[in-house]
């Protein structure tokens, strides 16, 4: 049947195979609106599109009589301009895919494309100057004498695509760079077989393989999208972000979708459950704002890229609407049943360009993004606003806060802390009996950065651990050095946070430190707060039984702030309570306030194992009242500051003196 076929179109068979697969696949699969996505799947369209014409072309040739010579004409024009827009659509494709924040220059792109639109010209005129090729009427097909120019156009971009990768490799990634070499490796190799043997139609297999490596790699779809939620993850965002449709904007707006109770939401309901309901809950966002452009950036944040103030005030408006209304969700599971309280926060960035973190950013991350918005969260600016414009400020104290990150680490490499303490008075016996260690970070100038200003930061990103260490060093050489025991200290006070207590073997590593400098277990008492318990109890429970089998004494720390459970309070063997101020500061002045401090004191001395420790006494009539509550010991600027190994020193000769 095939007998009057004379080009080898195997080839081209396994290629459109192969195309199907992969157009199909991404037409399925949720995809961003990025032009680096439209080029891509543009350039999968041209590529079968030409292994398609490829063969209609041969059989035309071979089947179609002779009188049909003008549609032979037309379908070969249609074939040689599909398979020569190949190797420049590469060319823009890679263009797309550098991340130099610029748009380029249309004078350059201009100049860069003229052969292609040159030839693009030539070929479809060819029928009638006969420069390339062409069918005559008594429907013989023949080439011109211009045919070779088009494997030098074709060469020209695909060693153009390759001098470029080499030349911006630092705006690639080691993935992208390995796979766009790749595909310049094979169409060579396919238009070298091809030019050889023009009869066998290798450049379209060689194409289509090497777009499936970049699909599997660089652009599968499948990449962009976080599972949990089904939205565009932080990768989609830095590709949307570093793409030219989004540089060609004159505008430019961020709506940040911010969960502000989700960690509530899950001690709630269970992180599993959470996330069930979240998927339904984003969809219902993008439903009502029309929109499925929405990045998830990190646990509770989302962000919509606006290209008109009109769309963000419009988008602002119909997100406040939903999140005003309860929500519950359509899932025929029971939880249709139950509302889940959501409570949104908005920010606005009106102009990321003029933000400074993005100037700093290096095009493949937006890590400086993300941790501008971590901060701007846990600092709370919006408290109980819905809407809030990111303001110059907030940026401001981001970098500052970036600033003292830096000193922090060149502390911690230098192991440049310094240990302060602050004596504790003993109510009972009228002398300091205790005192607690705090650290402190000197800046530049020789004042102490506020250790609030820190160590939130360095619990989030793990620093707190080694500064944990490095400050249990620190005291054990401040106890030694100033021989604290002999001034009358029987027990040192020693801060512990969560993110110590998740590591593994925490208990032996800090037994070590102080094992290491000979000194009892009995003088050390670790602090932990409340809401670490809370947030996760099984694990701290663990940590607590260990210390204290270890002969170590546990304080709780900070009571009386939000996550205060009296039940929880009285299940554990604490050796100490604190009584944060923000407990007893009214006390003076608030009968009910006045009331259940002293209900806590006489509940917990009935226990006869706990004394209670109130903290930030700043007056003489505080201390006053609290000696008559029957508080065992006062910490706070009234009796003693905190202060360094030499105004210790000092502190207690002037006490004996």
């Amino acid at each position: 049947m095939f007998d009057k076929i004379t080009y080898n179109i195997d080839f081209d068979i396994c290629g459109i195979i192969l195309d199907i697969v992969l157009i199909t696949y991404i037409l399925f699969l949720k995809h961003d609106k990025t032009l680096r996505a439209h080029l891509f799947l543009a350039l999968m369209f041209t590529v079968g599109a030409a292994q398609v014409l490829n063969i209609l072309t041969v059989f035309t040739d071979a089947y179609f009589p002779a009188r049909l010579w003008t549609l032979n004409n037309f379908l070969a024009v249609l074939h040689i301009m599909a398979v020569n827009l190949q190797a420049p659509l590469y060319c823009v494709f890679l263009i797309a895919m550098t991340t130099t924040r610029r748009r380029p220059n249309a004078l350059r792109m201009l100049i860069l494309f003229a052969p292609a639109i040159i030839e693009m010209l030539l070929i479809t005129t060819s029928p009638f100057h006969h420069k390339y090729m062409y069918f005559l009427s008594d429907g013989t097909y023949h080439h011109g004498p211009w045919w070779n120019y088009l494997y030098v156009v074709a060469g020209f971009y695909v060693l153009f695509g390759l001098f470029f990768i080499l030349s911006k490799k630092d705006q690639f990634s080691r993935s992208q760079t390995k796979i766009s070499l790749t595909y310049t490796i094979m169409s060579l190799t396919g238009f070298m077989i091809q030019a050889l043997s023009p009869k066998l139609f290798a450049v379209g297999f060689a194409v289509s393989l090497s777009l499936m490596l970049i699909f599997l790699s660089i652009r599968n779809p499948g990449n962009f999208i976080e599972p949990k939620t089904n939205l565009f993850n932080s990768e989609a965002f830095i590709d949307r972000f570093n793409d030219i449709s989004t540089l060609a904007s004159k505008e430019h707006f961020f709506l940040i979708v911010h969960v502000q109770n989700l960690e509530d939401l899950f001690d709630q309901f269970g992180i599993e459950q959470i996330y069930h309901i979240l998927r339904e809950y984003a969809d219902s966002i993008m439903h009502i704002c029309n929109d499925c452009s929405l990045y998830k950036l990190f646990n509770g944040c989302a962000v919509y890229y606006c290209t008109s103030k009109e769309e963000l005030d419009t988008k602002l408006a119909e997100l406040k609407k939903f999140s005003a209304r309860p929500f519950f969700p359509s899932k025929k599971d029971g939880s249709q049943d139950i509302e889940y309280p959501f409570k949104l926060q908005f920010f606005i960035v009106n102009d990321y360009t003029k933000l400074r973190i993005f100037k700093m950013t290096n095009n493949k991350s937006i890590d400086d993004f993300l941790n501008f918005l971590r901060f701007i969260f846990m600092q709370n600016y919006a408290e109980d606003n819905i809407c809030l414009e990111i303001t110059d400020k907030m940026e401001k104290d981001y970098l500052e806060s970036v600033d003292i990150q830096n000193k922090v680490k060149r502390a911690i490499e230098e192991e440049s802390f310094e240990v302060f303490m602050q004596p504790i008075f003993d109510l009972n016996s009228g002398r300091f009996t205790s005192t607690e260690a705090l650290i402190r970070l000197k800046n530049d100038d020789g004042s102490y950065i506020p250790p609030v200003k820190y160590i939130p930061q360095a619990e989030q990103n793990g620093d707190i651990v080694k500064i944990g260490e490095i400050v249990l060093k620190k005291v054990c050489q401040f106890i030694k050095e100033a021989e604290i025991v002999k001034l009358g200290i029987s027990k040192i006070n020693v801060n512990l946070s969560i993110t110590q207590c998740m590591q593994d073997n925490i208990v032996n590593k800090l037994i070590s430190i102080i094992d290491a400098h000979a000194l009892p277990h009995e003088l050390f008492r670790f602090e932990i707060t409340e809401s670490m318990i809370a947030k996760n109890e099984k694990l701290l429970v663990s940590v607590m039984n260990q210390f204290q089998s270890q002969g170590f004494e546990l304080a709780l720390d900070d009571y009386g702030t939000g996550y205060s459970n009296t039940a929880r309070m009285m299940q554990y063997n604490y050796s100490e309570i604190k009584f944060d101020k923000s407990l007893i500061k009214e006390i003076e002045t608030n009968e009910t306030k006045r009331l259940v401090v002293k209900h806590h004191i006489s509940m917990l001395k009935e226990t006869g194992n706990t004394t209670v420790l109130a903290e930030g006494v700043e007056t003489k009539e505080l201390a006053d009242l609290l000696k008559k509550l029957n508080c065992d010991y006062i910490q706070g600027f009234y009796y003693a500051r905190p202060m360094g190994i030499v105004q210790f020193g000092e502190f207690f000769k002037e006490l004996q003196g």
